[in-house]
């Protein structure tokens, strides 16, 4: 567009964002919801080699960056088609536990007791949970019509209430899910087979850390497969510290939202 020519809202846009500790993931899809008024995004948060995550940086016009965000708007252009894969939902026994308070991506009870007793109970480590060191994916229904989205524990506060990636629905459904190497492997090779199918001039896939690290001495095998199904379109593959991707309700409506132990794809 030339200087002054009005060229219209945005169709989508993609976010590169710093990893910020002190707050969910949600609270940056919050700002960006606002500023786009809500536009379909797509993107990751920053991660790095180091387990604070300390040097971890956006890059944005030839400079780095530790709390900037990396920002591309996508006018006139057909919006593109996004997948998400976490785990396999048909290993997930179907949980009727209803979270019944949180605050953002904080967890405090589930069916009106503790979460921390209550995921206990159901085969999540008290330890590692308020270790935050590991462990299961808890997996938030949003009872939307939408597809489960999966959480990482990073932690619990002096209360003992769960702190969390991403938001914690409030009356939404609660289970545990599973993710080993085997989990990992199974789920990409679902998804990479939809895109193999796909007609596409280029794709961009982000693929969390804690899939990365589950894969143990095969953390090359998730990339190596991307390798085999893009039919020669050029892509980029990398790590996440947090995966940014919409989904759409029942209704068909598109929803902003951040994901954790998700390999997300955006084809074009």
């Amino acid at each position: 567009a030339t200087a002054g020519e009005a060229i219209g809202k945005p169709v989508y846009a993609l976010i590169y964002a710093p990893l910020m500790q002190t707050c969910g993931g949600d609270e940056i899809i919050r700002s960006f919801d606002k500023a786009t008024g809500a536009i379909p995004l797509f993107g990751t948060v920053t991660v790095d080699h180091l387990s604070t995550y300390e040097t971890s940086q956006t890059i944005l016009n030839g400079k780095a960056y530790a709390t900037n965000a990396a920002f591309v708007a996508v006018y006139n252009a057909p919006l593109p088609t996004m997948r998400i894969i976490s785990v396999d939902f048909t290993k997930v026994k179907r949980s009727k536990a209803i979270i019944t308070s949180s605050e953002r991506n904080v967890l405090k009870t589930i069916n009106g007791i503790p979460a921390i007793d209550y995921l206990e109970q159901a085969g999540y480590p008290r330890d590692l949970m308020k270790a935050g060191t590991g462990g299961a994916p808890i997996l938030i229904d949003y009872c939307d019509g939408s597809e489960p989205i999966a959480r990482t524990v990073f932690g619990t506060t002096p209360e003992e209430y769960i702190f969390s990636g991403g938001d914690i629905q409030e009356g939404g459904a609660i289970s545990v899910g599973i993710l080993n190497a085997d989990e990992v492997t199974t789920t990409a090779e679902n998804l990479l087979k939809l895109i193999e199918a796909d007609k596409h001039a280029g794709l961009l896939m982000y693929s969390c850390l804690a899939r990365y690290l589950t894969l143990g001495d095969k953390k090359a095998s998730e990339a190596e497969r991307v390798n085999k199904v893009t039919n020669g379109a050029p892509y980029a593959y990398a790590v996440s510290g947090g995966e940014i991707c919409p989904q759409k309700d029942g209704k068909g409506v598109w929803h902003n939202r951040f994901h954790n132990f998700t390999l997300v794809v955006c084809e074009f």
